[in-house]
């Protein structure tokens, strides 16, 4: 691939050092990506992040970090879950944080990638000398070795060696500016959970560097540590993010292409690296799945809408769809939740087949070109192999656009050498090149932009796939959170014409309709979400506050403690049925005891640094004609409200002090808190 070197010229020389190039990257990384910093939680976030209770760090404990690492929702990926118990540690829930620890995981990946590209083509160019020394076309050198030749500074040529230098600057450089700018990027790094994806990344080819250099090394001590940081970082990785269980197969590849130069007796002596590869992978996949891999694979496709074979047979129009978007990726092409027709066999849609053929002709090439095309069979086979994970059996969603940020890494590099063979003017080829990154960076900016704001973002879904019931469901979300109901409402009954068994956009239709006072029609969509679920506890426990509010006491009990029975340790649910309990004004509904212990409950859960649990627990201790207990209680209140707030409490709280100072319990004739 590098026997049409680039002209020299295009970089200038004050310009062509590593650290100025890198600063320039970074610069324009984080420029393109300031649109998205204060981009809000959207989709999974809000189950690994927002609503994640394990993240939580308020102190740092061992216990605490182990707990964000092994309880979070993706407990097999611990590294990510403690990474945002960190985030949550130094600044809560501010957004700008997460963003920018993402952000700079990308550059990170992108300086590490450029001198792993560095010494990639110099290993490959080394190759092309010692074949051109065999035949005789090129002089030998005493002093030419591959020790000599690597560790040379990547801008002074060599002793004897007549290919540049520069041409390798020249194609690190692009190749990497052009992967950090790609617009496909975005969805690794403004989609905040998706750090999974980006720090795999980062330590997989951290972990490919230092392997080549501890191979490369003429030190023991250096070979050892290098060595020893290659096993950390791929370990890292694979606790990251599980695609990463490739990373053993591609060493040895690497190992065999650029280092010992496809040397079929050398893979022989060495398959026995490849068994236990192979080993590992089953050990994994054991693991991840059980004891049981095939039932559970197959059990999970039953809550899919498609099958096995169907997701086989739909993953080869994937990847093709995945080259396309790599090739042309305009933002109006780019979307969270894709609209993919599921492929029912090879001929439906044709597409299926001619996706067949062209992805075995793409492997084939590979094969019969690495003698002589070597980067472009390594590159192919990089693509394809990184796709295999996410591509294959397991019952994953059909196609997402951050499943490419490890991928396109050497698709990009061979479309970066494949425009350098254009022509002989490395100006038209660097001019081409910055042209790209250019329309590239305006393209992720513009994307960024979407990522920006959750109404937006959706919106720009519905638009691109207006048959997804998600899309619709969580616009609908975005937009009740802006106070607008009635969108909100038309986009949650789009998402049931489509998927009529949707739980959450029944509820959440109910709640919007509560808060127009269409009180009837909000239990009728609860109801229908407890039909598909009878214990989904949310549902009793908005019919209740519902049912209060109408002045249906008993009915609302009736619903709190249906509540309570499938979640006994729901906050909210233990707050309104014991201030029920302690304070409603008519005396039958009244139950001093039960009040005390689901106040005590509240307060136990709370760790007593909940204003309205203990608020609730005075209302109780009052019933009971516990009065001192009620006025030490309820003076604690006030001290954490001054404090921590909410200021507003402190009003009904004194007014409560008075009546427990004089004696008196607290009667509820107003709604109850919500």
């Amino acid at each position: 691939m590098t026997r049409k070197k680039f002209r020299r010229g295009f970089i200038p020389s004050f310009l062509a050092t590593e650290p100025i190039l890198l600063c320039l990257l970074v610069i324009i990384v984080l420029a393109i990506y300031s649109s998205s910093i204060k981009g809000p939680f959207i989709f999974d976030d809000i189950s690994s992040i927002r609503d994640n209770l394990h993240i939580r760090l308020t102190t740092l404990t061992l216990d605490g970090i182990l707990s964000a690492g092994f309880e979070s929702p993706c407990k097999y990926r611990p590294l990510v879950n403690i990474s945002f118990a960190l985030n949550y540690y130094l600044g809560n829930y501010n957004v700008a944080g997460y963003h920018i620890v993402n952000i700079l995981m990308h550059i990170a990946t992108g300086v590490i990638l450029f001198y792993f590209l560095n010494i990639t083509l110099k290993l490959l160019q080394f190759q092309n000398l010692q074949l051109k020394i065999r035949n005789g076309t090129f002089p030998n050198d005493n002093n030419f070795n591959i020790h000599n030749f690597i560790n040379s500074s990547i801008t002074t040529p060599l002793h004897s060696v007549s290919p540049t230098p520069t041409d390798l600057l020249f194609i690190s450089f692009f190749t990497t500016f052009i992967w950090l700018v790609h617009p496909i990027q975005t969805q690794t790094v403004s989609y905040i959970v998706q750090r999974m994806n980006c720090m795999a990344a980062m330590f997989y080819i951290l972990s490919l560097l230092l392997y080549v250099k501890a191979r490369l090394s003429n030190t023991k001590i250096r070979k050892l540590l290098l060595f020893s940081g290659c096993f950390l970082s791929g370990i890292l990785s694979l606790t990251s993010k599980e695609i990463s269980a490739t990373l053993p197969f591609f060493i040895f590849l690497y190992e065999w292409y650029f280092i010992q130069d496809l040397s079929l007796k050398w893979l022989k002596r060495n398959s026995i690296y490849l068994l236990c590869f192979l080993f590992t992978v089953i050990l994994l996949s054991l693991l991840y799945l059980g004891s049981n891999p095939i039932e559970k694979i197959l059990s999970g496709y039953s809550h899919r809408d498609f099958t096995l074979w169907q997701r086989i047979l739909t993953e080869f129009r994937v990847v093709i769809y995945y080259i396309s978007l790599i090739l042309f990726p305009h933002p109006m092409r780019l979307n969270l939740l894709h609209e993919f027709t599921i492929s029912d066999s090879i001929i439906s849609p044709i597409t299926t087949i001619i996706s067949i053929f062209a992805i075995a002709g793409l492997l084939v090439m590979a094969i019969r070109l690495a003698k002589r095309e070597r980067l472009l069979s390594f590159c192919i086979l990089w693509f394809m192999g990184n796709l295999i994970i996410e591509s294959s059996v397991i019952s994953l969603e059909i196609i997402f656009e951050h499943r490419n940020y490890l991928p396109s890494i050497f698709f990009i590099l061979i479309l970066v050498v494949l425009i350098g063979r254009l022509g002989n003017s490395k100006w038209l080829c660097g001019m081409l090149l910055c042209g790209v990154a250019l329309i590239l960076s305006v393209w992720t900016y513009q994307r960024n932009l979407v990522w920006s704001d959750d109404v937006t973002f959706w919106e720009d879904c519905v638009k691109k796939s207006p048959h997804q019931y998600r899309q619709h469901y969580n616009l609908g979300v975005a937009l009740a959170m802006r106070g607008n109901d009635d969108d909100a409402i038309k986009h949650y009954r789009t998402a049931l014409k489509i998927k009529p068994d949707y739980l959450e956009a029944y509820y959440n239709l109910g709640n919007a309709l509560a808060r127009k006072g269409e009180a009837e029609d909000a239990i009728d969509n609860y109801h229908k979400a407890l039909q598909l679920n009878p214990d989904f506890f949310k549902s009793y426990y908005n019919i209740a506050r519902i049912l209060y509010n109408q002045g249906k006491i008993s009915e609302a009990i009736h619903n709190y403690q249906k509540a309570l029975n499938i979640n006994k340790e729901t906050p909210q649910t233990l707050y309104n049925l014991a201030w029920i309990y302690a304070t409603c004004e008519i005396e039958r509904y009244r139950n001093g005891k039960k009040a005390v212990q689901l106040a005590e409950k509240l307060c136990g859960l709370t760790d007593y640094q909940q204003p309205l649990a203990l608020d609730a627990l005075a209302a109780a201790y009052a019933e009971n004609e516990k009065f001192d207990e009620a006025v030490v209680t309820v003076q604690k209140a006030l001290n954490l409200v001054s404090r921590f707030g909410p200021k507003e409490l402190a009003v009904g709280l004194q007014k409560r002090l008075k009546l427990y100072q004089a004696g008196r319990p607290y009667r509820q004739t107003l709604k109850p808190k919500i």
